[in-house]
């Protein structure tokens, strides 16, 4: 008797934990998920590169040793045979004037390795139209102008529409990059054949 008399006050307060006092509301067969659902708007996400892109020229030095006068630099975006190699280190810029634009792209190594597996990289594909050169080959030509200097650790290339002055850019570099004594330069000026020095 005692047990029943539990169980039914233990069911009746489970009835009344139940029960609510608002009104029922009947929900539709739409409500309960057999309707189309919509699928939400998602704008595709962007990420932005947010490395700070150092450039290193020195516009001053540049202009004492001939050069033209340096109006802005911009940074170089576009991926070059160079970036896939292991660098340690790499500057890629335009800088422009008055007179003229240049591309500089300036590449450290760790070891003499390193360089000279992405030096045989460029050589396998150069410049925008990725013809093969050999080393000391001459047949290259290029409608762009460009010189290259290649160091134990270190691959410094110019390049531009029009021709340039070999030697402003020698003076810069020995200005700039103490004690570095290249291995390979070689320069190409608009239309003419590769010129090994």
């Amino acid at each position: 008797m005692m047990k029943r008399s539990i169980l039914g006050f233990m069911f009746s307060l489970a009835v009344l934990s139940c029960s609510n006092n608002e009104p029922s509301v009947a929900l539709s067969y739409s409500e309960i998920g057999a309707s189309e659902t919509k699928k939400p708007k998602t704008e595709p996400q962007i990420e932005s590169k947010k490395d700070s892109i150092q450039i290193n020229f020195d516009a001053e030095h540049f202009l004492l040793c001939g050069g033209f006068e340096v109006s802005t630099m911009h940074p170089i975006l576009s991926n070059e045979v160079l970036d896939r190699g292991q660098h340690s280190e790499k500057e890629k810029y335009y800088i422009l004037g008055s007179k003229d634009s240049v591309s500089i792209k300036a590449y450290s190594f760790s070891d003499t390795a390193t360089r000279k597996n992405s030096f045989y990289n460029l050589l396998d594909c150069f410049d925008e139209t990725c013809q093969s050169i050999g080393l000391l080959d001459t047949n290259f030509q290029s409608n762009k102008y460009h010189l290259l200097l290649v160091s134990d650790v270190s691959i410094d290339w110019i390049s531009s529409n029009k021709d340039q002055d070999r030697k402003v850019w020698m003076k810069y570099f020995e200005k700039t990059r103490l004690n570095t004594k290249y291995l390979y330069i070689f320069e190409q000026l608009k239309n003419e054949q590769v010129q090994w020095l």
